[in-house]
């Protein structure tokens, strides 16, 4: 396919390859390699990070915090995307539209919208105390940072399951119908494992986007929940320890990679299978 691209037209991609080159990825390259010569030339940096208690406690709970939260956020956008796929033009655009519109808020309005509703004097806790079941501590804790990130991975989760769903042939539902195979018998073996490969893409992309969260562990976790992202900013702008913050960097982004491609992998296997 490549090959039947005329030689003058590939060349108009090489300013926009030098843009991102010079603007991205040089200056990247040059973070990075602050791990190994700040604040002297060696590997004391990644000693560090291997020795220290306090690292492996902040990746640990980065990793846990990420795989409950994409988990949770794939069973959820299933449902909603589901949803969506079996209902009517008018109610699929709807719940659509809130999806989207949800996608398209700012995290940082999101979180403080999040603030403001699981407060203390939030509607939330409002509701919760007329039923004599709170108030409860939603916020600057485990369960709030929980909350937030699920709140602003499902839409991510909807749209990739979404995709999957809708690229299966109705045909398959109908004939499954007409021989008598109830809704929960059509559902567990003609659409899911049909829409599998999209589920484990919604899980790869929502945990890759995880581990990198910042702005929600740090407003919604009140100090008492830290993760990586938020852990190399305290070296940054705290502390001045630039090669510190460049292992940690170094490590988040391999960590990133590993994880996309084991959670890729059953998608990719998934995939062979039906083309064989």
């Amino acid at each position: 396919m490549g090959q039947d691209i005329p030689r003058a037209f590939r060349l108009l991609a090489a300013p926009a390859a030098l843009f991102s080159f010079a603007l991205f990825l040089a200056p990247l390259l040059l973070m990075l390699s602050l791990a190994f010569r700040d604040p002297q030339p060696g590997l004391q940096n990644f000693g560090w990070m291997a020795t220290s208690s306090a690292v492996g406690k902040i990746v640990w709970a980065t990793f846990r915090f990420s795989a409950i939260a994409s988990v949770i956020s794939v069973m959820l956008g299933f449902a909603v995307a589901y949803a969506i796929w079996l209902s009517g033009r008018t109610l699929s655009l709807v719940l659509l539209f809130v999806v989207l519109v949800s996608f398209w808020l700012s995290v940082l309005i999101r979180c403080f919208a999040l603030i403001l509703a699981l407060g203390p004097n939030g509607p939330v806790n409002a509701t919760l105390a007329a039923l004599s079941l709170g108030p409860v501590r939603l916020i600057r804790n485990e369960p709030g940072v929980l909350l937030g990130m699920v709140h602003y991975l499902i839409p991510f989760a909807v749209l990739t399951i979404l995709a999957a769903l809708r690229g299966i042939d109705l045909s398959l539902v109908a004939a499954a119908r007409s021989m008598g195979a109830h809704r929960a018998r059509v559902f567990r073996t003609v659409v899911l494992p049909l829409a599998a490969p999209g589920a484990f893409a919604a899980l790869a992309l929502t945990f890759v986007i995880a581990l990198g969260f910042y702005i929600t562990p740090a407003l919604l976790g009140g100090g008492r929940v830290v993760m990586i992202a938020e852990f190399i900013t305290f070296h940054v702008q705290n502390v001045l320890a630039w090669g510190k913050a460049s292992a940690l960097a170094i490590f988040l982004i391999a960590a990133i990679g590993a994880s996309y491609g084991l959670v890729k992998l059953p998608e990719m296997l998934m995939r062979q299978r039906r083309a064989a």
